[in-house]
């Protein structure tokens, strides 16, 4: 089955990497999948939710399509998965999405408001999978076609911690994955202001680990350390998890937001080990191979 929204609902907020101010509005679907409207060029060009326009992987996912591109879609399209939205019209006034406390909760409330509605005698075919695996500099996926959906993420993080997280038919996304937050160390926040991207990061959408106690002074940070200056490793002062392993969750929400790229899968087993959108994307272009030559049999 296909599901849209109910009615059009207005989300706005700030992008995490541009830092600026964006309108969204989610609108019942006129076609099927999930498609990106860019209202503020000419044309209002569409940008399709599909493994074949994307274009980076570098902490974030861009997708682009012609001359529009939209970055970090992920959570809105975990937010579609957790819930069941298989079509969806995006209109956006900016490229990147509003990135609101870090995790898709913004938009699982957004799809509450709107509500969510079946399309009647819509339904498209499903073929599946053989075993996929892809791996990268010690991080892997393995994924295999299943009777249901079991989607897990493991992985050891900056702070000690082996973590591992699932998503599984039966899972309350709002519950379990939704509010949990992304996250980098302060030695990676330092390298991508550097490199012109999180401009938009405080601590109110992102979880800042301390990692090198000696970066604190970097005036960089500010925006990071509004309170008391902090003098030990660990989360910045006055943050606090909402899972003890959130970071795990907040990967596999980033996981479950990317595979929405590849379309309308059969159920799969899929199994990922520190991985990020790097190998989430290797991981989709070669879903993307076995789909194609399918299709390519079936003429």
């Amino acid at each position: 089955m296909r599901y849209t929204v109910g009615r059009c609902v207005t989300v706005r907020g700030r992008g995490i990497h541009t830092g600026t101010d964006v309108t969204v509005r989610l609108l019942p679907a006129d076609r099927p999948g999930i498609t990106f409207v860019r209202s503020d060029l000419p044309g209002n060009p569409r940008v399709s939710a599909t493994t074949s326009n994307l274009v980076s992987s570098f902490r974030c996912t861009r997708l682009e399509q012609g001359d529009a591109a939209v970055m970090t879609p992920e959570h809105l399209l975990a937010a579609c998965w957790g819930t069941g939205i298989t079509d969806l019209v995006v209109k956006l006034d900016s490229e990147e999405l509003p990135i609101g406390d870090g995790s898709a909760e913004i938009w699982c409330e957004a799809f509450s408001v709107s509500g969510v509605r079946e399309l009647q005698g819509a339904s498209i075919a499903r073929n599946p999978l053989p075993p996929i695996n892809v791996a990268r500099a010690g991080a892997c996926i393995t994924m295999a076609p299943s009777k249901k959906w079991r989607v897990e993420y493991s992985g050891h993080f900056f702070d000690g911690s082996e973590q591992h997280a699932e998503w599984t038919e039966e899972t309350d996304f709002r519950q379990h994955v939704a509010p949990a937050r992304t996250f980098c160390t302060l030695s990676d926040a330092l390298k991508l202001r550097e490199l012109g991207m999180i401009k938009g990061g405080t601590p109110q959408n992102a979880l800042l680990w301390v990692d090198d106690v000696s970066l604190l002074p970097d005036p960089a940070l500010r925006p990071w350390m509004e309170n008391e200056p902090q003098r030990e490793k660990g989360l910045a002062r006055g943050q606090m998890l909402r899972y003890s392993d959130e970071f795990a969750r907040h990967k596999l929400l980033d996981l479950l937001g990317d595979l929405m790229l590849a379309g309308n899968l059969s159920p799969c087993a899929i199994h990922a080990r520190s991985s990020g959108h790097e190998l989430n994307h290797q991981l989709l272009r070669e879903i993307g191979k076995h789909t194609h030559s399918q299709k390519e049999l079936e003429r």
